[in-house]
């Protein structure tokens, strides 16, 4: 990785010259990468699968009857006026 203050386009502008120029460091930052990469391309950890989780779980909660607190004693009757 290349650590770059944020919004500073002229450091991002070096750290890409950088790694242009610089094979050696280029293949370093290549060959760290392929460690993560296999995450990248693995469809049940994309966006869309995400989404479609979500979404999913969403619909079971919906479905779900809602919850109701019973009440275990009986109260006396109410008194009309």
């Amino acid at each position: 990785m290349l650590e770059v203050p944020p919004d500073d386009v002229k450091a991002y502008g070096d750290a890409i010259l950088r790694l242009c120029d610089d094979s050696a460091l280029y293949e370093s930052k290549r060959r760290g990468c392929l460690i993560s990469q296999p995450q990248f391309y693995d469809l049940d950890r994309s966006w869309g699968a995400a989404v479609k989780r979500m979404l999913k779980q969403l619909r079971v909660e919906k479905s779900e009857p809602p919850r109701v607190a019973v009440m275990t004693e009986t109260l006396p009757p109410r008194r009309m006026p």
